[in-house]
């Protein structure tokens, strides 16, 4: 899974799937790796408890933030040891410790595209792009070119066309094409949607694998191409079209894969990092370009090999016979029962007051009735409930949201995050910094 170098920010997203509901539900299976002979020494050690409790300690309950040990019968009660942590320690280092494990857990759902049993409370969603394009398609997948009749054109000019010649279905090409001594001649790029509408608003999207099987490459220019994801505003997501093929963004989704590196038996797969995971629809169609990494997303002109060639990377598109090699996208996501909000940053600044904007992009189970803003003194930890806030109450959907926070210190810093409540509890967003204006003191000169 991808991280965010901001933890502060995407630990709410990302760490709901190691909520207090999770451990509950899932807390026979953590108590066995905690007890089971070899096994303990693991995952003890991966909690950070091993130096905390006896070797022969036997562990009853595990929480986000707390450990339950030595359990014994003291007449009609239950009698036990629990060490506490401040804040969600145990749901943290699960989380970060067990990454390798999940992908190892999912790499047969991402090589065959059958979904895992094993999945540690997480659920994965698997979609192909439809073959063809128009008609009753919602998505599709195919490559759009760039043509520039001979002599051919600069590499900046070639570069900056918002419409290409034709386009494809049969097959995804991404390449460059020379011609004569010095010019450019042809730019292809590679276009892919998906529908993922079956996440649902209340989905948390933790991870995400956009694979790609290769068909055949060839570096006449021997220029060394590379392949990267990045973003894409269709005409229609269900039909390539022409001006497709200026409408594609150059932020890299993923780490590049060399020419050399490129499987012709296999699928190709890029993790998608923040940037790509934030592209994904939970609610319509996803939609991904396919680029040249090296030089069409930089935008650095290759050396002219100086003739008429062509360097380029093919896939299978999704008119490929069955979905063995179709272009696949596999999700990684929780269902979320509370609310799904985002903090935007604060507006209208003052000496006491500021403008909160969130947005609830997920409802839970049932409706939010009490929406707000959560705010605290300082430059480090979270904001709750349990400390200052500003709140509205009604019948809430999923949309953007203000509210004005009042009352605040003249010169001083504050952390705020937005909330919302339903029957299943409290959800957050991030936590943004502010600082309010200094307060203006007139001065006096005496003469």
């Amino acid at each position: 899974m991808n991280i965010s170098k901001n933890t502060i920010k995407k630990e709410t997203e990302d760490m709901i799937v190691f909520s207090k509901e999770w451990f509950k539900k899932y807390n026979k299976t953590l108590c066995w790796f905690a007890n089971a002979p070899i096994i303990k020494y693991w995952f003890r050690w991966l909690l950070r408890i091993h130096n905390d409790i006896p070797f022969d300690a036997k562990i009853n309950q595990i929480t986000p933030n707390s450990f339950s040990y030595n359990a014994k019968k003291v007449g009609d009660k239950i009698e036990l040891t629990t060490d506490f942590r401040t804040h969600e320690k145990f749901g943290k280092r699960l989380y970060y410790g067990l990454k390798p494990f999940w992908y190892l857990l999912h790499f047969w759902d991402w090589s065959t595209s059958v979904q895992p049993a094993l999945n540690c409370g997480f659920d994965t969603l698997t979609v192909y792009p439809e073959s063809g394009s128009g008609g009753t398609n919602v998505s599709c997948s195919g490559f759009v070119q760039i043509y520039e009749a001979a002599p051919g054109t600069t590499w900046t000019l070639l570069r900056a066309k918002s419409t290409g010649l034709n386009s494809a279905t049969s097959q995804m090409i991404i390449g460059i094409t020379t011609t004569g001594s010095t010019n450019w001649q042809r730019l292809f790029r590679g276009l892919s949607s998906f529908d993922t509408s079956d996440l649902t608003s209340n989905a948390a999207v933790s991870a995400a694998v956009l694979s790609l099987y290769g068909a055949s490459k060839a570096d006449n220019c021997n220029i060394s191409p590379k392949i990267n994801i990045c973003s894409v505003d269709m005409s229609d997501t269900g039909e390539i079209a022409l001006t497709d093929v200026g409408k594609t963004g150059n932020t890299s989704f993923s780490s590049d894969i060399t020419y050399a590196n490129i499987s012709l038996s296999d699928y190709n797969t890029f993790s998608l990092n923040a940037s790509g995971i934030a592209t994904i629809s939970k609610t319509g169609v996803s939609q991904f370009s396919i680029k040249e990494a090296a030089y069409d997303i930089t935008g650095t002109e290759p050396t002219h090999p100086g003739a008429s060639l062509q360097s380029d990377i093919r896939f299978y598109s999704a008119d490929e016979t069955g979905t063995t090699k179709d272009p696949k996208l596999v999700v990684t996501y929780t269902i979320s029962t509370k609310p799904i909000v985002t903090t935007q940053s604060c507006t209208n600044i003052e000496t006491t007051s500021c403008t909160g904007n969130g947005n609830i992009t997920g409802i839970g189970e049932a409706s939010p009735t009490v929406r707000g803003f959560c705010y605290k003194e300082g430059t480090t930890g979270d904001p709750t409930t349990s400390d200052s806030k500003v709140s509205d109450t009604g019948t809430f959907s999923t949309g953007a949201f203000t509210k004005s926070i009042t009352g605040l210190t003249a010169g001083t810093s504050y952390r705020v995050r937005a909330y919302a409540v339903n029957s299943a509890g409290t959800g957050y967003g991030t936590t943004v910094d502010i600082t309010t204006l200094k307060a203006f003191k007139p001065r006096t000169t005496w003469f």
